[in-house]
């Protein structure tokens, strides 16, 4: 039974845990607006764009989630080479958490989960991926990263979106 005792336990045994997280990498957008009227075009709301937001995804959020119970993540994943990439690789180094076991490579296109929600409403969910990424996921490259990484790691998850990394 988890109770607060528990729980504090559970927390100390995180602190400066080396945990290995290995899945699909994702960012995840926010567009946030209004809706005014319907587009004159089809029939279907126009939103007024009032401000925008990304933060990691898939696998990437469980490697925040070790961060904030006080672990030490490392990531390990599929990525592409262009601006989302490196704005989730940002968001990851900003946060502090290990990339090295990160493939980018220049045929994958970062898996963006876009959501544009309009007076408190999702309106539209819009994904970018390239799907049957797994003969990358499958290459020596990657399997060297996850071998290293797994030499550095007191433990593992594997969180498994169906994308092609696992």
């Amino acid at each position: 039974m988890l109770n607060l005792h528990r729980a504090e336990e559970l927390f100390k045994t995180m602190q400066d845990r080396r945990i290995l997280v290995v899945g699909d990498l994702m960012l995840d957008r926010y567009i946030h607006g209004r809706v005014d009227r319907i587009s004159p075009e089809a029939p279907v709301p126009v939103v007024q764009v009032l401000s925008q937001r990304s933060v990691p995804g898939g696998a990437c959020n469980v490697g925040l989630n070790v961060q904030a119970l006080g672990g030490q993540a490392m990531v390990a994943g599929l990525l592409g080479t262009g601006g989302s990439a490196v704005e989730l690789l940002d968001h990851l180094h900003g946060a502090g958490v290990d990339t090295s076991a990160v493939l980018q490579h220049p045929e994958i296109t970062t898996i963006v989960k876009e959501r544009v929600i309009a007076d408190r409403q999702q309106a539209l969910r819009i994904d970018y991926e390239t799907p049957g990424n797994s003969s990358i996921a499958c290459s020596d490259d990657f399997t060297a990263k996850l071998a290293l990484g797994l030499q550095h790691a007191d433990g593992a998850v594997l969180e498994d979106y169906g994308k092609g990394c696992l």
